[in-house]
């Protein structure tokens, strides 16, 4: 190894390497146009990188549109009330912080993608609610709205598990008829080029 190389420290097991080992991520800043490179050994390191990265994506997607579902519910234009979001960040977190001895966790409840959901299903119950009680402001009727669709989270996550599913089934069954045609196509193909004898080519 050249003594003069630069080393550069993976960003996963922050061990340094010469940058021949390394694959780089790119991020430029939109406030102010600077490219930062972050390296990630090839191999385990940078596929490690690619899943978190994935993963990460998939769930601001999911945190995204149950920001859409809130603001459609409630009719919200800016900002609502940040103990909301903290509130939410604990049923996707499985914190309960009227345990006694409660510890935060992480990412061990429901997915933003079934408390969604969750709201989807009590829209009737919640805007009920908005009518009949009376609510000094949007957070206290946010507030009681989670308690509402708490009620609402199992049968939404089995929901969920039934939609994964069916589209894991749909999904086999069209790759299996795609299968079944790219077979039938090749028979058929074998018994045209079975078939075929000098006189189709040199004719009578």
């Amino acid at each position: 190894m050249n003594k003069l190389a630069r080393l550069l420290i993976c960003q996963i097991c922050r061990e340094k390497d010469v940058k021949e080992n390394m694959e780089v991520y790119s991020i430029t800043s939109e406030k102010t146009g600077k490219t930062t490179n972050k390296y990630y050994h090839k191999g385990k390191c940078w596929e490690k990188f690619i899943k978190e990265k994935e993963e990460s994506e998939r769930e601001q997607r999911e945190r995204d549109e149950l920001d859409s579902v809130l603001r459609s519910l409630f009719n919200i234009k800016v900002k609502y009330p940040d103990s909301i979001w903290w509130m939410i960040e604990d049923l996707r977190n499985g914190t309960n912080r009227f345990q006694k001895f409660w510890k935060k966790k992480y990412k061990k409840g429901y997915p933003y993608s079934v408390i969604a959901e969750a709201y989807r299903m009590s829209k009737d119950d919640i805007e009920w609610a908005r009518l009949n009680r009376h609510f000094k402001d949007l957070g206290q009727e946010m507030r009681y709205s989670l308690k509402i669709i708490q009620s609402k989270l199992e049968d939404a996550y089995k929901k969920r598990i039934r939609t994964e599913q069916s589209e894991k089934i749909a999904k086999a069954k069209e790759e299996s008829q795609l299968d079944l045609m790219f077979d039938n196509r090749e028979v058929e193909y074998k018994k045209k080029d079975d078939g075929l004898d000098m006189s189709d080519i040199l004719g009578d």
